[in-house]
């Protein structure tokens, strides 16, 4: 009877070569998988930021469609009647019931979005520089970032905004005319018209338009950018609420 020898199996093993192969296949999936995450991270932030801009301003809008015309409109006649300021003038919006956060009329007609420079701000406009904290603590008692309610580190505005032309109105922690806001914070810089629209019909109604232009500044991937939109509404003698 035949007898059959059995031979043990040999088993291929991978050279270091191939180990290597290996690992770098891995390392460019995964650093695929990173950059997806770090772009899609970055997208997120870039939308969630232009929501808050556009909350912010529209805000601001509806305290102007709110409050007193002659308030909205920088001035009453002999009669005591809203008139319009002939000049740029002060609008008294607020941060809350008790901390005032006004906006600083510019002068002429807005000009067309796509011909500005977002981040520089033109001859003649009124900058209105803001700062929105987005590191304070719990117990922060308002939205500005520096003093105790934020950890974020401290730089002067012209710094951040360096094209900016009224750093007087600039504000940070509800303070008008600072000199430095959070590095991390939101910065936002407004422009805002207010404008006649009735026409010289004497028994006509008053109406008038309200244009805010806002570039809002972000960090994405370590460079600094700025982004800008545009609200516009109008309001009658006869307030919204």
């Amino acid at each position: 009877m035949p007898t059959s020898t059995l031979r043990p199996s040999r088993q291929k093993a991978m050279t270091l070569i191939e180990v290597l192969i290996a690992l770098a296949i891995l390392a460019l999936s995964i650093a695929g998988v990173y950059a997806t995450l770090m772009q899609s991270r970055r997208m997120t932030e870039g939308s969630i930021a232009q929501s808050t801009a556009l909350t912010i301003v529209e805000g601001y809008m509806e305290q102007m469609k709110n409050m007193e015309l002659n308030q909205m409109v920088g001035g009453s006649d002999a009669q005591g009647n809203p008139s319009m300021a002939a000049g740029s003038f002060t609008i008294p919006t607020l941060l809350n019931q008790s901390l005032p956060d006004p906006l600083t009329v510019s002068t002429g007609t807005p000009p067309a979005l796509t011909s500005l420079n977002p981040g520089v701000t033109p001859t003649g406009l009124q900058d209105n520089l803001k700062s929105y904290s987005v590191d304070a603590g719990s117990g922060a008692t308002n939205l500005f970032g520096s003093g105790s309610v934020s950890t974020t580190t401290q730089v002067p505005w012209t710094t951040i905004w360096p094209h900016a032309l009224n750093y007087a109105n600039a504000e940070s922690d509800g303070v008008v005319n600072a000199t430095n806001t959070g590095l991390n914070d939101l910065h936002l810089n407004l422009w805002v018209w207010v404008s006649d629209l009735s026409g010289t019909t004497a028994q006509a109604t008053k109406v008038y338009g309200l244009t805010i232009i806002y570039t809002f500044q972000f960090t994405d991937g370590g460079q600094t950018h700025y982004n800008s939109g545009e609200v516009r509404t109008i309001r009658s003698n006869v307030p919204t609420f």
